[in-house]
């Protein structure tokens, strides 16, 4: 997991997350982690998978069938503002894939399928408000975090048949989140110690989040109950 989680961050070192930024209040003899300051955690970046189905209308639902993606996403929250015993408040942009493939109709019904393929492609982008609640984890020792998202979801869509193009756009709507993570520091606090000191993450951690979007151009393309989770790190 050390590995996997050092190799994402030098991918992304763009993003300007510092070694010096971390203050280590730790015995260096022991494996003892008490992470930096609260008021040095201003970032969190977030790699998600999970399902997703367009409302979209029945013909997509003919066509396509109960797929449920999979969506695969990543999200960048900046969390510049601390609120004393509740936690960091900012803002956060995600962006997200998710495609569906079948045979393509011949009829209306689609009784009959076409030799050639049928594909609809989203990519959700979203602009959301994020208040990070993490009293528990930074007051009382307790590696939760809760979380909730509220902004402009905006899902570009592309549907093609074989190698045409059979329609693209744009639809715009509000969504909402709320996530549940857990801080991994207590597995192994001599990790969490290094990648502190070394690359300045002051927290691993898995989640699980629940969203939902009313994006739609003519028809629905947010989903109205949505569900990912991955691995997030906070600096």
């Amino acid at each position: 997991m050390r590995a996997a989680l050092l190799t994402t961050l030098a991918a992304l070192g763009a993003l300007g997350a510092s070694p010096a930024a971390a203050q280590i209040y730790a015995d260096q003899s022991s494996d003892l982690y008490r992470p930096p300051p609260a008021d040095s955690e201003n970032y969190a970046l977030e790699l998600r998978i999970g399902a997703y189905r367009p409302e979209a209308d029945a013909e997509f639902d003919r066509i396509y069938g109960d797929q449920q993606g999979p969506l695969v996403g990543l999200e960048l929250d900046v969390l510049p503002l601390r609120i004393p015993y509740v936690g960091r408040l900012g803002g956060g942009i995600s962006f997200a894939w998710a495609e569906y493939r079948a045979s393509a109709c011949v009829d209306s019904t689609c009784s009959n399928r076409a030799s050639e393929r049928s594909s609809f492609r989203v990519f959700p982008f979203g602009f959301m408000a994020v208040l990070r609640a993490d009293v528990l984890a930074r007051e009382l020792g307790v590696p939760l975090v809760f979380t909730g998202k509220l902004g402009l979801d905006l899902v570009q869509f592309r549907e093609r048949v074989g190698s045409r193009d059979a329609g693209s756009g744009i639809a715009l709507g509000l969504r909402w989140a709320a996530q549940v993570a857990l801080e991994l520091d207590f597995i192994n606090p001599r990790a969490a110690r290094n990648l502190a000191e070394e690359w300045g993450i002051n927290h691993a951690f898995f989640y699980f989040e629940a969203f939902g979007s009313t994006a739609e151009n003519g028809v629905r393309l947010g989903d109205r109950l949505a569900y990912v989770g991955g691995l997030g790190l906070s600096f």
